[in-house]
């Protein structure tokens, strides 16, 4: 899946010079971002319980078909907003206002994980020494952390409490030895990547580049919001890692693919603005004008 991806933003970031970016070359670079692999994100995905996965790889592929400034897709742009709002509205009913999906995911088998995380974000402790003991664990750090937190390398709840401790729930182990500010350094990071992701997105004309980074952007602030709302409960657990944080050599790689290819688009938005500045007219500066003085001799 990341191969394609990248091939997709790849074709993205080579279209060819002087031809318009139109329907056809979104619909076959973003799309097929987030729906080519629809064998393995629906069914292996399904299978192996990742649905975070899949989240955040059809996240990436809305924004980029919504980023698409294209008079062909404004309609389905229109229906996609409306779907998601629909979406939105049925997962605070389903999910937070009562046990519809809890109750709708616990007889189907390859869905009964659902229910069971939903239940954990709800109460981890009504099951804690079996499905709910690492969302409590998690809770328990939290709450043990203060506002300062234990100190580097003080926390308790590393050894052997949380077994995923090195990569979903690093968070939680972050918070425990720093604390607020812990988590306050983090946010901060994450928002200087979205600011100047965002920020070159504005600046560009050329419509792959601007889709590169706003789906760049999605693809960190999705990782961001999932997996700080599974370790705090406040959205069911989906073992999304932390970026740049988490251990796990594949999630390092797939990020060091979209920084080096932001970079390159951030390169050649430059250089354009360079060749731009160029072609301006130098025009002439305007001296102020001097007052002469008339000196009236007597005679």
């Amino acid at each position: 899946m990341a191969s394609r991806c990248s091939f997709c933003f790849w074709r993205l970031l080579h279209e060819t010079p002087g031809k318009t970016f139109g329907t056809h070359s979104v619909w076959t670079a973003i799309l097929s971002a987030a729906f080519s692999a629809s064998d393995q994100c629906v069914l292996y995905r399904g299978a192996q319980k990742d649905f975070g996965s899949l989240i955040i790889t059809l996240g990436i592929g809305l924004v980029g078909l919504l980023a698409t400034a294209d008079a062909d897709l404004t309609k389905v742009q229109r229906y996609i907003v409306i779907f998601l709002f629909v979406v939105l509205l049925l997962l605070l009913v389903g999910i937070y206002f009562s046990d519809w999906f809890v109750t709708l995911f616990r007889n189907v088998p390859l869905l009964r994980h659902i229910a069971v995380r939903i239940e954990n974000m709800k109460n981890p402790y009504i099951n804690i020494h079996f499905e709910g003991y690492q969302p409590a664990n998690a809770l328990y750090s939290l709450g043990d952390a203060g506002f300062f937190g234990r100190g580097f390398g003080g926390s308790v709840r590393k050894y052997g409490f949380l077994t995923q401790a090195e990569s979903d729930y690093i968070l939680a182990i972050v918070i425990e030895e720093f604390g607020f500010f812990g988590l306050l350094l983090i946010t901060v990071c994450y928002c200087i990547l979205l600011w100047r992701l965002l920020h070159w997105a504005l600046a560009t004309a050329k419509p792959q580049f601007k889709v590169m980074l706003l789906c760049s952007a999605a693809y960190f602030l999705l990782h961001f919001f999932i997996n700080i709302g599974g370790v705090s409960t406040l959205i069911p657990m989906t073992g999304v890692p932390l970026l740049f944080i988490s251990a796990g050599g594949s999630a390092l790689l797939a990020v060091g693919i979209v920084l080096g290819l932001d970079f390159y688009a951030i390169s050649q938005i430059q250089i354009e603005q360079e060749i731009e500045a160029q072609k301006k007219p130098n025009r002439p500066r305007l001296q102020p004008a001097r007052s002469k003085t008339i000196c009236s001799c007597r005679r």
